[in-house]
Order: structure tokens, then C-alpha cells, then sequence
């Protein structure tokens, strides 16, 4: 299966057909599909990284508040949409790459952040993008720091690129940090 052989219609192709919004937020109920349309745009932006020295390179970043909700959700929901077999899975990093010698490498690192202590775990880390999944359970402080982490590859060497944000959740009370985010994205 290729990625770009999927029809998608309705909100889900509004929400990948942006290709500009350095952060978009989908918020629906159970069941709606955003975990997939996240899943799916985060491999879609991987492939359109602009290439760097001959190669496109990319290196994202998956984020949910427990390693267990990351392997029963984000990693089935990421394979189901980005076939295993293109890459290489190690399960002891949880990380996946995708390596077609002289056209790519990709990489999709998932990772646990379940309070403001955890951020440091992204101290001295270059992403290209990110995928927050079920944000409403992740702390504050993490949409703050993370756009100055999403740097690779270097404007120097890749001309255009630009760091993006996938943010997807069930809906969050008025009072939450994804609510205020919200307004602010909210188009006038």
C-alpha cells in the first residue's frame, strides 16, 4: 500500500490537505478517527520533508502520557497506516526508520511524557515534526518547548523546511491548555 493511493474525504482531508499551519488541532470524540488522520499526516509531512544534501530526511517525534498507551494505541494506529515492512521497528527504542539509500531516511521516535519532569527528556533532541496524541493528558509546559526542538534538518541545509505539530484529543474542558490553543488557532 502507498500512502498517496488513499482517498480521504470530509474533515480529515481538510485537516491534511493544510500543508502550511506550523500547528494543527484535531479534536473529536471516541472512535472518530484522529488518532488515524494523525497518523497518517505525520507520514505524509515525513514525505514531503524538502530534500537536504541529495536525501529527504526527517525525524519525528510521538508523544501520549504512558509507554503502555503508546504500544496499544499511537504504534498499532502508526502501523496500520504506515506498513511495517517499509522500515525498521526496534522495539527497545521504540523507534521506527524508514532507509531507501539515496532518497531517504525517516525516523519516528515514540515517546512517553506524562508530567512537566518528563520534558526534560526532550532537552538537547532535534524533531522535524510532532504528533501529540490524546493532548488533553499531557502537561502544558510540552506544547511551550517543543517547537524549539523541531530543527532538523537545519534551515542551513534544507532551505523551507519548517517544523510542524499534529495535536489531536478527545475534547478537553474550557479551563484546559488545549482549549486556549484552540481559540488561538481558530481561523477568523
Amino acid at each position: 500500500m502507498q500512502l498517496n493511493k488513499i482517498k480521504v474525504k470530509g474533515v480529515a482531508a481538510k485537516f491534511l490537505e493544510d500543508t502550511t499551519s506550523d500547528v494543527r488541532l484535531l479534536i473529536g470524540p471516541v472512535g472518530s478517527g484522529k488518532s488515524s488522520v494523525a497518523a497518517y499526516g505525520l507520514a505524509q509531512m515525513a514525505f514531503a520533508t524538502p530534500i537536504s544534501n541529495g536525501i529527504q530526511r526527517s525525524r519525528s517525534i510521538i508523544i501520549r502520557n504512558t509507554y503502555r498507551e503508546l504500544e496499544d494505541s499511537c504504534i498499532r494506529t502508526f502501523f496500520n497506516w504506515v506498513p511495517q515492512a517499509l522500515g525498521h521497528w526496534q522495539a527497545s527504542t521504540m523507534t521506527f526508520t524508514i532507509d531507501i539509500p539515496g532518497f531517504c531516511h525517516h525516523q519516528f521516535s515514540f515517546r512517553a511524557i506524562d508530567s512537566a519532569g518528563d520534558i526534560g527528556k526532550l532537552l538537547s533532541t532535534e524533531y522535524s515534526y510532532a504528533w501529540l496524541s490524546e493532548a488533553r493528558e499531557l502537561p502544558e509546559e510540552l506544547i511551550h518547548m517543543l517547537p524549539a526542538r523541531l530543527r532538523y534538518p537545519s534551515r542551513a541545509n534544507c532551505p523551507g523546511f519548517q517544523g510542524r505539530i499534529i495535536i489531536e484529543s478527545n475534547p478537553s474542558d474550557k479551563t484546559h491548555w488545549m482549549h486556549t490553543i484552540g481559540q488561538e488557532l481558530r481561523p477568523q
